[in-house]
């Protein structure tokens, strides 16, 4: 018998649900090996940067199969008062609004690991968290591990370009509210 692609048996929602599902598996396991190259001893950065790559690559994934999934229910009328929206509405993550370029150029100053924020942030509901994740700068974040978990810091500009947020959350967190909003997507 012939080997044939999964996909093949799947209608379209069933293949969407499981390469969300896939991406959602990468970004766990890219964050868990991202996290042992950077706590080694020594120090893997060579395997932190490759974890790091892959990661951003889920992550970009599952912020545009969530927002297409979103856009496609807005367009025809079913997306207000869905449960999608409902999970959409949860908190994930805080947003430090109006910073100023200092106060994003600081947090890349602060060197690999050792971000933070400078003030305290207020809670973001994930779906604000996606669309802003849309402009963030690709190469002004930063990070830590705190407790054995992956928070990532992000730089978010403006559509022309100048500052608009510093937004952080937790790296398994996110992976839980994509599986919890994974569950309405079609």
């Amino acid at each position: 018998m012939e080997n044939k692609d999964t996909n093949e048996f799947m209608d379209g929602d069933s293949a969407f649900t499981a390469m969300v599902q896939l991406a959602i598996v990468e970004l766990e396991t890219t964050s868990i090996a991202f996290q042992a190259a950077w706590l080694s001893t020594p120090q893997d950065l060579q395997k932190a940067r490759e974890a790091s790559s892959a990661a951003m690559k889920s992550l970009d994934q599952l912020i545009d199969k969530i927002l297409h999934a979103r856009n496609k229910q807005m367009a025809k009328n079913q997306y207000a008062g869905s449960q999608l929206q409902s999970e959409l509405n949860r908190h994930c993550g805080v947003i430090v609004s109006n910073v100023t370029s200092q106060q994003q150029k600081e947090l890349v100053a602060s060197g690999p690991g050792n971000g933070v924020l400078s003030v305290a942030g207020a809670p973001i509901e994930f779906e604000a968290l996606l669309v802003k994740m849309l402009y963030r700068q690709e190469q002004a974040g930063n990070f830590r591990i705190d407790n054995g978990r992956h928070i990532f810091l992000v730089n978010v500009d403006k559509k022309d370009r100048t500052p608009d947020c510093i937004l952080e959350f937790d790296v398994m967190e996110f992976c839980t509210q994509c599986r919890d909003v994974a569950k309405y997507l079609y």
